[in-house]
């Protein structure tokens, strides 16, 4: 499993810290010398990464570089971890969001699948 946060990497960087370029390579170098069933995941963050360019740009790099035997897994947002920072002290101006809509997943999936990517959404 691998996780493909955001496919721009200067906004990767800004949201995580590094670039993505090491990441996206490490994938494909793991895909083509190990042979190992591989699947996407796309953590779908609304105003972060949810918008269909950078999910489109997500299912292109997998059925470019990786084909369709990898299948995209859609992980729509949700506020699990929030409380838990709130309780922790450890971020006093911490990120919350809505989860995304059922219709949005469908419509991000459809997308996804028009790459000629098996697309599921979980969660």
């Amino acid at each position: 499993m691998f996780d493909l946060k955001h496919m721009d990497a200067r906004r990767h960087e800004q949201l995580t810290g590094v670039s993505n370029e090491l990441i996206l390579e490490n994938v494909r170098r793991a895909y083509r010398e190990l042979a190992l069933p591989m699947r996407a995941r796309i953590p779908v963050i609304p105003g972060v990464n949810d918008a269909e360019a950078n999910v489109a740009a997500s299912a292109k790099f997998v059925a470019d570089a990786l084909g369709d035997s990898v299948e995209v897994h859609l992980l729509p947002y949700n506020r699990l971890g929030e409380a838990k920072h709130r309780q922790l002290e450890t971020a006093p101006e911490a990120f919350s969001a809505d989860p995304p809509t059922a219709d949005h997943m469908s419509q991000l999936k459809r997308l996804v699948e028009s790459y000629g990517l098996v697309a599921h959404i979980d969660g």
